[in-house]
């Protein structure tokens, strides 16, 4: 599979489990009469499938190569802590919920950095991922030092947290990933070293 190909699947599959997660936060917005067994079933099924898309994203290479540069810790990360979630079925579900909330807590702290970065890149909508990445923030930092006692309150931080986390890696899918032909800045290994050559070859015009 090519580069274009691998970034265009990459996408879509970012995009197909960003909305999956838009979908169940709103459903347990709406719903919260759901067990806290599977409430943990669903979260860990969904952050093991997130893990693999994350994953998955890392090891493509889009053009800005922003959308994924963190992904594979927190692929790794999310595949773990889902896969805690399906073998430990019968544990805590407020430990549970602490650990979906610093996911999404360091989620949305390392897409601030790419919305700065995506700012840098002269990307319009870095406002979007930077505003989306605090509300996640926000909720994670809830769900982590505030925990719920009751199921219902429970399966609302949840919802929200399933929500935000969904339209912030949706909105970055959609305004940061970039395929089509390689060009120039794919053949750096890194998107600092294009940012440098880019530099230099400015200033280079400029003196003529």
């Amino acid at each position: 599979m090519n580069t274009a190909k691998t970034v265009r699947f990459a996408k879509i599959g970012y995009m197909l489990i960003s909305a999956v997660f838009c979908v169940m936060g709103v459903f347990l917005l709406c719903y919260r009469k759901v067990s806290a067994a599977a409430l943990t079933n669903v979260c860990g099924g969904l952050l093991l499938v997130c893990g693999a898309v994350k994953l998955t994203g890392y090891f493509s290479k889009d053009i800005y190569q922003l959308a994924f540069q963190f992904d594979f810790a927190m692929g790794l990360f999310a595949a773990v802590i889902g896969i805690f979630m399906l073998a430990k079925e019968g544990g805590s579900p407020r430990r549970f919920e602490q650990l979906f909330g610093i996911l999404t807590l360091t989620d949305g702290l390392l897409k601030l950095q790419t919305a700065a970065d995506a700012k840098r890149f002269g990307i319009k909508p870095w406002w979007l991922i930077g505003s989306f990445a605090l509300l996640a923030s926000g909720v994670g930092v809830l769900l982590v030092f505030y925990p719920a006692v009751r199921t219902e309150n429970m399966t609302l931080a949840a919802g929200a947290a399933f929500l935000l986390d969904g339209a912030l890696n949706l909105s970055i899918a959609v305004c940061a990933v970039k395929g089509g032909k390689p060009n120039r800045a794919a053949n750096f290994h890194t998107r600092q070293a294009y940012m440098i050559e880019e530099g230099l070859c400015g200033k280079g015009m400029e003196e003529k």
